[in-house]
C-alpha cells in the first residue's frame, strides 16, 4: 500500500497536544560536543497575530499551504463557541475564519489533512462523547463528523497523520486503547474506525506521538514518549508497524546522553533513515536531571545517532514540533523554550533552529513574547526554502486564553533563511 500524501498536520511540542511542557535496542551515542552558531540575519515576519477568544482563535497548532500560498491552519481556543476554530491565511496575510468548532462537533482541532480539495483531521475533544472527532471540513467551511471517539473503547486525544490517497486516514491517539496508553488507528472517508495496535503491553512503548511517517510497502513508524520524565516503565521507542498489525519496537531510549520522551513523529530519507526529537534527555546539566533535548537519526537497524543536544540557551530546550528536511539533507526545526533567556526568565521562548549535515546548529530565530510569539509548534517549508509556522502563544499580548494569564494567543509567522 502506497501513502502519496505525507501529512501536514499538527505537530505538538509536548504530550498531551494542548498541555504545553512543564519543567516537570541497540544505541549508538555519538559523543558530539557542539555549540550553537550565532543566529545570522533572518527575514522574520508575522503574518497573524491572534487576538482571541470569539474573534478569530488562538493558540494555532496545524498548518498546511497550497500551492497559491494560501495557508490553512486550526487554532484550540476561541471560535464563537470557544471549541476551536479553522481559518485561511492569504499570502498578504488576511486571515479568514473558515469554521468555528461546538463541543459537540469537536473541540479543539489540532491536526489537518488535505485529500481531494477538503480537509480531514481530528479533534482533541468534543464530540458526542467528548473524548475528541474525526471530521471533514471543505474550503466554504461546511463540516460534518465522520465519527466519535469513545473514549475508553477507543480513543481519547486523536490525532490524525497521512492519508493513503485513497480515503483512508492514519492517525495516533495518546490516551486510548484497549489498555488506556494509546493506540495507532485508521477511519476511512466514510467514519468507519479501525484500532491498528493498542499501546500498554510491556517493550511495545506507551503514550504514541502526533505524527507517523510511511515507507513504500505501507509499513508506518512512530514514535512513543513514555509515561513520564523519569522514565517510569519506558523512556520513549520509536516503532514499526506493518500493514497486518505487527508491531516492531526499533528502538527504546535510556533516559541519559541518548534522549527521553520523542515529543512528535519522525520524518524519513530515501534510504530509510529516521530523523525525530526528544523533549528530554540529552544534555543532563541542562534542566537537571531531565535534560534539553536532542535530535537523532535512526538508521534502518534501528542503529541511533545523537546528532545534537540542546543547552537550554542560546540555542534552545524541549525540541518540539516537527523536523523538516531540505534537499540537501539540512535539518529545521523549534524548540519551546530555551533561546533568549530573559523571555519568561530562566527559560526562554523557543527557537527555530536549523542543524546541517555535520551537526552544527543554527538559530535561525529566538522568539520575545511580543510581538513574534512563544512556544513555537509547528513548521512547514514551501519549494523556496521559507518556512512558516504557528507559535502556541505570545503575539498580541492583550488575548487573554484564560483567566489570570496575559500570556498571548499565539501567532502564525514567516521566516526566510
Amino acid at each position: 500500500m502506497a501513502f502519496p500524501v505525507q501529512a501536514q498536520g499538527r505537530v505538538s511540542s509536548t504530550i498531551p497536544g494542548k498541555v504545553r511542557a512543564s519543567l516537570i535496542l541497540a544505541i549508538v551515542v555519538v559523543p558530539i560536543v557542539l555549540t550553537a552558531s550565532p543566529a545570522r540575519a533572518q527575514t522574520y515576519t508575522v503574518l497573524h497575530s491572534f487576538t482571541g477568544p470569539t474573534t478569530d482563535g488562538g493558540q494555532p497548532i496545524a498548518i498546511i499551504r497550497d500551492a497559491d500560498g494560501t495557508l490553512y491552519g486550526t487554532a484550540c481556543i476561541g471560535g464563537e463557541s470557544y471549541g476551536g476554530a479553522a481559518f485561511t491565511l492569504s499570502p498578504n496575510g488576511k486571515e479568514t475564519m473558515l469554521y468555528s468548532f461546538l463541543a459537540g462537533y469537536g473541540s479543539c482541532p489540532d491536526s489537518l489533512v488535505p485529500w481531494k480539495g477538503e480537509f480531514y483531521g481530528a479533534t482533541a475533544s468534543g464530540g458526542a462523547y467528548y473524548a475528541g472527532a474525526i471530521f471533514k471540513l471543505d474550503k466554504k467551511g461546511n463540516e460534518v463528523v465522520l465519527h466519535s471517539f469513545h473514549g475508553s473503547r477507543d480513543a481519547s486525544h486523536p490525532v490524525l497523520s497521512l492519508s493513503d490517497g485513497n480515503g483512508v486516514f492514519y492517525g495516533t491517539d495518546y490516551f486510548g486503547g484497549v489498555y488506556g496508553y494509546g493506540m495507532v488507528f485508521k477511519v476511512d472517508a466514510a467514519g468507519k474506525e479501525t484500532t491498528l495496535h493498542s499501546f500498554g503491553t510491556g517493550a511495545d512503548g506507551s503514550r504514541p506521538t502526533p505524527g507517523l511517517v510511511p515507507d513504500e510497502a505501507g509499513n508506518l513508524y512512530g514514535a512513543t514518549s513514555g509515561l513520564d520524565l523519569n522514565c517510569g516503565s519506558s523512556c520513549g521507542t520509536v516503532f514499526k508497524l506493518d500493514s497486518t498489525g505487527k508491531l516492531t519496537t526499533l528502538h527504546e531510549f535510556t533516559g541519559g546522553a541518548d534522549g527521553t520522551s520523542p515529543s512528535t513523529g519522525l520524518i524519513r530519507d530515501s534510504s530509510g533513515n529516521l530523523y525525530g526529537v526528544t523533549g528530554y534527555g540529552g544534555n543532563l546539566n541542562c534542566i537537571p536531571p531531565y535534560g534539553c533535548g536532542t535530535v537523532f537519526m535512526l538508521d534502518p537497524s534501528g542503529r541511533e545517532t545523537v546528532l545534537y543536544r540542546f543547552s537550554g540557551s542560546p540555542d534552545g530546550s524541549v525540541p518540539g514540533g516537527n523536523l523538516v528536511r531540505d534537499e540537501s539533507g539540512n535539518l529545521f526545526g523549534v524548540t519551546s523554550y530555551g533561546g533568549d533567556a530573559s523571555c519568561w526568565p530562566p527559560y526562554g521562548c523557543g527557537t527555530v533552529f536549523k542543524l546541517d549535515t555535520s551537526g552544527k546548529e543554527t538559530v535561525l530565530h529566538r522568539f520575545h513574547y511580543s510581538p513574534d510569539g512563544a512556544d513555537p509548534v509547528q513548521l512547514i517549508r514551501d519549494a523556496s526554502g521559507n518556512l512558516y509556522g504557528t507559535t502556541y502563544s505570545g503575539g498580541e499580548v492583550l488575548c487573554r486564553p484564560r483567566a489570570g494569564g496575559a500570556i498571548g494567543c499565539g501567532t502564525v509567522f514567516k521566516l526566510t533563511p
